[in-house]
């Protein structure tokens, strides 16, 4: 895998999601007319685009939001390993973040949204082989 892309409707308020709480880092990116910013955590690249058209995502915010939640863990998702989820839990508490943590044969997972309601799922390292 090279990379995952996003639109996102605040550019920002993404760009601090992925590195407050995930430890992404802001990297190099070349040249485009369209605002955006380019993430990398270890050979995890992130690349984040604002939209253009805000209020067809706005409405696609609304959608997503309520069915990703009413059908975790079974929707599309990435997950990221953490070396603690204690801690990592911590952290969302701390930041308000909403989130569903699910128990299954004593492995925790850590579900929550990004600013545009993409589903986001965080485990132990090694909790999982």
């Amino acid at each position: 895998m090279n990379h995952i892309s996003y639109e996102v409707y605040d550019l920002i308020k993404s760009v601090n999601f992925f590195c407050n709480i995930l430890k992404f880092e802001i990297t190099k990116r070349p040249y485009s007319k369209r605002k955006g910013k380019w993430l990398k955590k270890n050979n995890i690249y992130i690349h984040l685009i604002e939209t253009i058209n805000k209020e067809y995502r706005k409405i696609l915010h609304e959608n997503r939001e309520k069915y990703f939640w009413d059908n975790i863990p079974f929707v599309d998702h990435i997950s990221f390993e953490v070396d603690n989820i204690d801690l990592f839990e911590q952290l969302i508490i701390e930041n308000n973040i909403i989130y569903k943590l699910i128990e299954i044969l004593d492995i925790k997972q850590i579900f929550m949204c990004d600013p545009d309601y993409n589903i986001i799922e965080v485990i132990e390292k090694n909790s999982i082989s």
